[in-house]
């Protein structure tokens, strides 16, 4: 556990190679190992090395798969995101409901919220896109902000929805929204 928390800290501060040799240290036996090729296809897209992806990308599907029953929650998202990242939009979907029927707090919800928005906007559908947009909009701007980054970034992938669906009245409510961020939100909880 150690090793991928270092790893991964190696990774948010945009140092995918240390991270990667770091992570090849983990033994084929250890329990962290399908972690281990999670975070390097993840260095990999990083370092926009995309040859290297797969062949990580879908050993830590096959590893995740072997002990399905016993992952942890971090461990399904992973998967999730795996899935993702293979197109396989559908089993992705399934997992990331469930995890959100279960997470508590609130940068979990909103991350599994946005890999949900994400597999619907890249599928075209966009009004599943917009409904769980909506719900991550309300718990970032509780979080972090009306005007954060975070935020402004949903709002802007939630325009761009409603401008796809010819929605251009609920668009340029959002955008106005987008360019005055500290007007109330128009969303229902």
């Amino acid at each position: 556990d150690a090793i991928i928390n270092l790893a991964k800290s190696y990774i948010n501060l945009g140092s995918e190679k240390k991270a990667i040799d770091l992570l090849l240290t983990i033994n084929q036996s250890d329990i962290q190992y399908a972690n281990a090729l999670y975070y390097i296809s993840r260095c990999y897209r990083g370092l926009e090395e995309w040859e290297n992806v797969p062949q990580y990308v879908n050993k830590a599907i096959e590893e995740y798969q072997k002990r399905i029953n016993d992952l942890s929650n971090t461990e399904k998202h992973n998967l999730a995101s795996a899935y993702i990242s293979t197109q396989k939009y559908d089993l992705a979907n399934v997992m990331l409901k469930s995890l959100l029927e279960e997470s508590i707090r609130e940068s979990e919800r909103i991350s599994l919220l946005h890999d949900l928005y994400s597999i619907n906007e890249i599928q075209k559908k966009y009004n599943e896109a917009i409904k769980y947009g909506e719900k991550e909009l309300i718990l970032s701007s509780q979080m972090y902000g009306k005007s954060s980054l975070e935020s402004q970034t949903v709002l802007a992938r939630l325009i761009y929805c409603h401008f796809e669906l010819n929605k251009d009245k609920e668009a340029i409510s959002l955008l106005k929204l987008y360019i005055n961020p500290f007007d109330d939100l128009i969303f229902e909880q």
